[in-house]
This record gives C-alpha cells, structure tokens and sequence, in this order.
C-alpha cells in the first residue's frame, strides 16, 4: 500500500507541476485557466487517494476535501472565465474564431 501511495503522490505532483508549466507557457486566459483547475484538480484526487491509503483515522476528512475540490473548482473557473469574457478592459488573446460573440448577452 505504501508504494501505491507514493506513486500517487508522485503522479498527483507531476499534474500539480504540469499545471504550472500550463499555466506560464499558454497563450490565452482561457488556456491558462483551463491548465489550472483541471490538472491540478486531478493532482488533488491523486494526492487525496494517496492520503487515504495511508491514513487510519483522517481519511473521511480528505475524501470531503477531494470531493469538494473536484467538485467546485471547474465551476469556479466557468464563473471567472464568463466575467473575464465579459469584461471589455479586459484582452484575454483568443487566436482563433469567438463562437461566442454572437451569443453572448451583453
């Protein structure tokens, strides 16, 4: 069980490291954004389920923070990625076509 934990751990932290290398090299706020919250949200359940393996009595309090964090932090990003899209001082650098202009409701 030990060596799985540490091979969470080490996955869980090369997404954390993945994460922030994205979120550095990327282009576009949205990029950057998407770098952040989905790596290390996954990095988070890695180190989570290492923790678990190796706790006896915190395992429940770690399992709550996982699920929480895998639950609320792609919602957050969907909510400062909508106001960062709104913003019109804002430049977020979209290369590409915006899909979205003409739907947005301003």
């Amino acid at each position: 069980m030990e060596i799985l934990a540490d091979v969470l751990v080490l996955v869980g932290a090369a997404f954390l490291a993945l994460a922030g290398i994205g979120v550095v090299r990327f282009k576009d706020l949205f990029a950057r954004m998407h770098a952040a919250t989905k790596a290390s949200t996954i990095a988070v359940v890695l180190i989570a389920a290492a923790a678990v393996l190796t706790l006896d009595h915190g395992a429940p309090t770690v399992v709550l923070a996982a699920i929480l964090t895998f639950l609320t932090a792609p919602s957050a990003a969907h909510l400062v990625a909508r106001a960062a899209y709104r913003d019109e001082h804002l430049d977020v650098g979209l290369d590409g076509i915006d899909d979205l202009a003409d739907l947005a409701d301003d």
